[in-house]
């Protein structure tokens, strides 16, 4: 059993160029870079406190135009705190499950931050947006002319 009992930001870093402008490259990058065992009053278990570091740049070809930078961690309680904390003592790395199930968690959360500050940046949302398309006359006039 594997669960995220705590999600904390410690720092939050954001900066862009006066101009930002198409064509632009958004990368997004998220790392674990530290897990220690923690106790926190109130929870009997052992926990995992596992440290992140996320990153959206902003690329207008090899030039970063802006930048946003989200740090914290988070809690962890699993059944196998000891065997996880062996691991990444020994390798700086969790196996691809806990991994995963980790920076899935943060990905979430930071995404949802990170996107509410590129718009008080006035630059685009580190991930693509759904939007309603509308469809164009010449479509319309080829599906409408169907006779039958």
């Amino acid at each position: 059993m594997m669960e995220i009992v705590g999600f904390f930001v410690k720092s939050v870093e954001a900066r862009r160029e006066d101009a930002v402008a198409p064509p632009l490259n958004i990368n997004n990058r998220i790392n674990l870079v530290d897990v220690k065992e923690v106790k926190v009053e109130g929870i009997k278990r052992k926990l995992l406190r596992c440290e992140y570091e996320y990153t959206t740049e902003y690329m207008q070809g090899k030039k970063k135009v802006a930048e946003i930078k989200l740090k914290g961690h988070v809690l962890l309680m699993a059944d196998n705190i000891d065997k996880l904390l062996k691991e990444w003592e020994k390798n700086k790395r969790l196996n691809d499950n806990v991994n995963a199930f980790i920076l899935n968690h943060v990905l979430r959360k930071c995404v949802t931050r990170a996107m509410s500050i590129a718009e008080d940046l006035s630059i685009p949302s580190p991930i693509p947006l759904p939007f309603i398309r509308v469809k164009s006359e010449r479509r319309e006039e080829e599906t409408s002319k169907y006779i039958g």
